[in-house]
């Protein structure tokens, strides 16, 4: 599993824009046309780490294929205009492929949805994981999204399945999906996840708020 050391912006765009991008981002660029607006790149400055190179990341973001409001596109260049280098695009059940472009450098990502029912006390039993990096699409099966198995099982096998596609699973906003720490070890303790995903745009109050 490829490496690298990253630091991570858990950000999610939620522009509303419907004009067309017209050009693709270039290293070392200022300005770009956003939404037939010529803006400038947001540059964030980071303290270099010797024998590293550091970059802006955001590893959760959707479009127009889950709940985003954009083109893939078009989050690319919001991407890059907000000063990032790195970008995965992480839409409901859809794997999109990595590579290059421009100078934005994209990660393979998806999201799953591990549907469970309520516990007592209004706490929910869905996971939501990510998948980053991995080589090939992982290919969740319905079955393990919403199949009879106890949800704890088939989160398991959803991690299982991301790790033999070569990829990272990372267990999405815990404290927005109100996960308990019980629930979360309960799988981590078997089939570990490799990241936590522990803040986004939508995890502040009172979304966080858990009922325990």
């Amino acid at each position: 599993m490829k490496r690298l050391l990253l630091i991570l912006v858990s950000a999610l765009f939620a522009a509303g824009a419907t004009a067309q991008v017209v050009e693709t981002p270039v290293k070392g660029k200022t300005g770009i046309r956003l939404y037939d607006k010529s803006v400038r790149r947001t540059e964030i400055i980071l303290p270099q780490i010797k024998g590293y190179n550091s970059y802006k990341a955001d590893f959760h973001i959707h479009t127009i294929y889950s709940d985003g409001d954009v083109t893939p596109r078009q989050r690319v260049h919001e991407a890059w205009y907000d000063g990032l280098d790195i970008l995965a695009i992480t839409d409901h059940y859809k794997y999109h492929p990595g590579g290059q472009y421009g100078a934005m450098r994209l990660i393979s990502g998806a999201e799953y949805h591990i549907l469970g029912p309520n516990a007592p006390g209004g706490v929910f039993e869905t996971f939501h994981v990510v998948a980053l990096d991995a080589d090939r699409d992982p290919a969740v099966s319905a079955e393990m999204i919403d199949g009879p198995a106890p949800v704890h099982q088939r989160t398991r096998e959803v991690v299982e399945t991301i790790h033999a596609a070569g990829g990272a699973a990372i267990l999405a906003h815990p404290a927005w999906s109100l996960n308990t720490p019980e629930q979360i070890l309960a799988i981590h303790r078997e089939t570990p996840f490799d990241m936590t995903e522990i803040y986004n745009s939508t995890s502040d109050m009172p979304r966080n708020c858990r009922p325990y």
